[in-house]
Order: structure tokens, then sequence, then C-alpha cells
């Protein structure tokens, strides 16, 4: 069932699917050594926890829990 409906949300074949709770993301983003993303601007989110300061950070598994967590960003403009 989990399957089909990744299948359907991706737009493709899947052959395994793996389900991992928030302590293992972490170590599995952690166990990578640490995961690169490229954002617009910077921004934080104050209820996850979320602080990007620049526009190329260097995640660790926290980081990146906060990252997905996140519902509420506040972009930074002019430092603020």
């Amino acid at each position: 069932e989990a399957s089909a409906s990744a299948q359907t949300w991706l737009g493709v074949t899947t052959t395994h699917l793996l389900t991992v709770d928030m302590a293992q993301f972490a170590t599995i983003i952690d166990f990578m050594g640490r995961l690169s993303i490229t954002v617009d601007e910077p921004f934080r989110d104050a209820n996850a926890g979320l602080d990007i300061p620049g526009r190329r950070p260097q995640l660790t598994g926290v980081n990146a829990l906060a990252l997905v967590r996140s519902r509420h960003p506040e972009v930074y403009r002019d430092g603020a």
C-alpha cells in the first residue's frame, strides 16, 4: 500500500520502501557525513529549531531533521 502511494506521488516505479523514525533519519544524515543543500535565501524556523544563515549550508542530522520538520520559515532580509 505505501509503495503504491509513493509511486503515485513520485511518478516513478519503486521496488523498495524504507521507513525511518526521526532519530534514525538524523543518524543516517550524520553517517553520510552531512547534507549539502542550496537555498535561495538564508532563513530560520524558531518552532523547528532551525537556523540556515547561509545559502549553501552543510547540515548535520539534527539540522536536516529540523529542515524537514519546518513549517513556519522566516527569511532573513537585510541581516534580520
